[in-house]
């Protein structure tokens, strides 16, 4: 299948919350990746397509390596890369003390996603150049208070199928597995298919 889904962001909210679950996240992470995620789709930026990237890269993986270890005038991970949706989380969770400007990440995973913390930390703040915002690794993110927020956000978003597909896979792993006691308990067709 290819194209683009229309969804309403109560619907993404629901996905990605469910793919980020499915991927590892504790829940409360999860969340974190859905508002992330919502907040850039909402403004037309690729949010879910970092979505899937970040899940593909941590999938399996023991995610507190990729926690930020904060000291100095560079955050940085264990594990080698940052996973923006943690940063995100830490930015937001010291908010009151990250005045400063700027601020530098080390080696970043799917740096877009760490713009919507950004924009809630530094209203107006700017991830600066040379991080490319839409790759799935970058060496570095500095952080610099500047230029306006992108567009107006909008209540839904145009999700391109294949990655709706991949979210979909791992959302599908946060579902129990059908058993006989459930069946026969009402959930599904159960001894009978009326069909």
């Amino acid at each position: 299948m290819t194209g683009l889904i229309d969804v309403s962001i109560s619907e993404l909210t629901a996905m990605a919350t469910k793919a980020a679950r499915g991927a590892g996240f504790d829940w409360g992470m999860a969340d974190e990746a859905a508002r992330a995620t919502c907040w850039l789709a909402a403004r037309d930026l690729p949010g879910t397509k970092a979505l899937a990237d970040l899940l593909d890269q941590l999938d399996g993986k023991t995610l507190s390596e990729f926690a930020p270890v904060i000291g100095g005038g560079e955050w940085t991970a264990r594990g080698g890369w940052l996973c923006p949706v943690t940063t995100g989380a830490a930015m937001l969770d010291r908010a009151e003390v990250l005045t400063a400007s700027p601020l530098r990440l080390g080696p970043t995973l799917c740096p877009l996603l760490v713009f919507p913390a950004v924009a809630e930390v530094w209203p107006g703040g700017a991830i600066a150049e040379p991080c490319d915002l839409t790759s799935t690794r970058t060496d570095a993110v500095s952080i610099k208070v500047g230029s306006g927020l992108p567009s107006t956000p909008t209540s839904r978003a145009q999700v391109p199928q294949a990655i709706w597909d991949s979210l979909s896979t791992y959302a599908n792993r946060t579902y129990a597995p059908a058993t006989e006691a459930s069946r026969l308990a009402g959930a599904g067709a159960g001894l009978s298919d009326n069909d």
